[in-house]
């Protein structure tokens, strides 16, 4: 389509049907404004009638063992790691505290790249080497989310040193919840995933 339209052959309405099923995309499938067509000879890019067409750019994880401990397997090296979690089209979620709602930032600290939680909220003895930090920062009413590494945590000072740092930083009274805690992995459905043994369980 891009060599007839710069030939000057492209001067009528296409369509492009892509044919049924599921792909797996290992790089994303690049449009420019020459695939959309103009006006007296647009492009439409379909399924096939009554039909389904899936583009995905997950991959389908094998390998699985399964023992008293749940389902685990060890992702090939070079395996970007999972951002999310489908079983049988169903999403599940990280491993997660608390397990409903959220906790609340106790205080404002004095810079954007740490968290005070309130006293109780993180139990010093958890595992927070590949723990993420969610947080909403709504405190100023900003509609923004951070997903961010922890990187330090001190129990003393009941502060999280984050990884990382977002323009609206940790005010007192967001809400937020922590990610990716072996610890936390205590609901159905839910996984954790090491990052440096690749271990998804």
């Amino acid at each position: 389509l891009r060599a007839l339209r710069a030939a000057g052959a492209l001067d009528r309405p296409v369509e492009v049907e892509l044919a049924a099923g599921a792909r797996s995309l290992a790089a994303p499938w690049t449009f420019t404004a020459d695939d959309s067509g103009t006006a007296d000879a647009p492009v439409t890019w379909r399924a096939p009638e009554g039909e389904e067409v899936v583009l995905s750019g997950g991959l389908e994880i094998e390998g699985w063992s399964v023992s008293d401990d749940g389902w685990t397997v060890t992702l090939p090296e070079g395996t970007p790691p999972p951002a999310h979690l489908w079983v049988d089209g169903a999403r599940r979620v990280r491993a997660h505290e608390p397990d409903e709602g959220w906790f609340t930032t106790a205080e404002t600290p004095g810079d954007y790249g740490s968290l005070i939680y309130a006293e109780g909220d993180v139990d010093p003895s958890w595992d927070l080497s590949a723990a993420l930090v969610h947080v909403v920062h709504d405190a100023f009413g900003a509609w923004e989310t951070s997903l961010l590494p922890v990187g330090d945590h001190d129990p003393s000072r009941r502060t999280l040193t984050l990884a990382g740092s977002s323009m609206w930083g940790q005010q007192a009274g967001n809400r937020w919840t922590l990610e990716n805690v072996p610890e936390a992995l205590d609901e159905p459905g839910e996984w954790f995933y090491d990052d440096v043994t690749r271990t998804l369980r």
